[in-house]
């Protein structure tokens, strides 16, 4: 019998030193960002931030992102929900 194939997960947004830079534009200034770890950037990528369940929604700059933008994301609050898919 054949294995069945597996289907790898493709990240929709790469995790790339550009998307990072252009992230920390907008995720650096997030009313909500103030409740992540400082160095916590491309959410929409890499996947919810450590402190998520402590995260009060304050605000969100996704929609304004380059990143959002150039991959039609739809979501926000990646920071909580994590990687978008």
């Amino acid at each position: 019998m054949a294995e069945p194939e597996v289907e790898e997960r493709v990240r929709t947004v790469p995790d790339t030193e550009q998307n990072v830079a252009i992230c920390k534009k907008f995720c650096g200034t997030c009313p909500s960002h103030d409740q992540c770890k400082a160095d916590e950037f491309l959410f929409c990528s890499r996947g919810n931030s450590i402190n998520s369940d402590d995260i009060t929604q304050k605000g969100c700059n996704c929609p304004e992102c380059e990143v959002w933008i150039n991959y039609g994301l739809s979501s926000m609050y990646f920071c909580i929900s994590g990687a978008a898919e």
